[in-house]
């Protein structure tokens, strides 16, 4: 089953996506008492601080969803005030905010072409490893270290430090500086205690949660190269939609998870995401890819690392890319 141009025109034409800002707000107030808590439970400390791990792991997913929200204007209608809390929660997830923006809205546009999608560098960049750097990284990969995480980070700051050198703008200074001082400042003017033994800890399992999270999006999946890009109502072909119980969606990765319908529907914020995703499965029925309950990455952390990345060569593209 493919869904037509036709079709997918008259599902925009039946959803209207206004932004609401009940929702930015709620959003908002949540992450102050995430950040409260935690500030709680460390002054606390007689084993209490343990509790700020998750808590602030939590904020750390938050801040890269709303953050990805921002991205796609979404988070409201000024300008200004959506690239301000984009910068703000750029900062709590440790990405610079303007140009992340320019590589993740290239992502969608070459979406399923990995030779042009900026975010699938690691195809390409990791076939050319040594091949002990390779048993050492799938050693790390069994043993659920979030090293694909962190090499995707490492992607993410070499294309935005390359980004920001030509466009120089204030803005991507700000999103760089804004970060990096955010850091420094935790490990200036906080304890070695709470760096070691919350903070470090916090980052590793956000960490993870990427891992287990924005992995399965778009890996093992059939892809395209060259000059050829998919148009946004074909894109479901190269994305994967991950089915979580309802209040991870909802509150931890902001329906992050539904996403081919986010590629169909970029400007769609994320509160409905969840309404397109019962339409969508109506209209494709098996032609989605779905991943239920976490089978993806359970699957695919006892391979090897060259084998979790590699596309999916056995399905192929439904509709001739342009």
């Amino acid at each position: 089953m493919i869904l037509l141009k036709e079709k997918y025109l008259q599902l925009r034409k039946q959803n209207k996506f206004e932004l609401k800002n009940s929702f930015v707000l709620k959003h908002i107030l949540f992450d102050l008492v995430l950040i409260s808590l935690s500030f709680y439970f460390c002054k606390i400390g007689q084993g209490l601080q343990f509790l700020a791990i998750p808590l602030l792991a939590i904020l750390m997913f938050r801040s890269f969803s709303f953050m990805h929200e921002a991205v796609h204007g979404l988070v409201s209608a000024h300008n200004f005030l959506n690239d301000s809390l984009g910068l703000f929660y750029g900062a709590f997830c440790g990405l610079p905010f303007a140009p992340w923006k320019k590589s993740h809205l290239e992502h969608h546009f070459w979406s399923g072409n990995y030779e042009k999608d900026p975010v699938m560098a690691l195809i390409t960049i990791l076939p050319q490893f040594p091949k002990p750097a390779l048993t050492l990284l799938t050693f790390l990969w069994r043993a659920w270290v979030p090293i694909l995480a962190l090499m995707q980070y490492g992607v993410f700051w070499a294309l935005s430090l390359k980004s920001t050198l030509k466009m120089r703008s204030i803005q991507s200074i700000l999103s760089l500086c804004i970060p990096v001082g955010l850091l420094v400042g935790i490990f200036l003017f906080t304890s070695s205690s709470f760096i070691w033994g919350v903070f470090i800890p916090a980052v590793a399992l956000y960490l993870l949660a990427v891992d287990v999270v924005n992995l399965p999006h778009h890996l093992q999946l059939p892809m395209i190269n060259g000059e050829k890009k998919l148009p946004i109502w074909e894109q479901y072909q190269v994305a994967r939609t991950c089915l979580y119980p309802k209040w991870v969606a909802n509150f931890i990765v902001l329906n992050f998870n539904y996403h081919s319908e986010h590629h169909m529907f970029p400007d769609a914020p994320w509160y409905y995401l969840e309404k397109l995703h019962l339409a969508l499965r109506i209209e494709l029925a098996e032609a989605q890819t779905i991943d239920p309950s976490f089978k993806w990455i359970l699957e695919n952390r006892p391979k090897e690392l060259l084998e979790v990345i590699q596309p999916n060569s056995n399905q192929k593209i439904l509709i001739k890319a342009s």
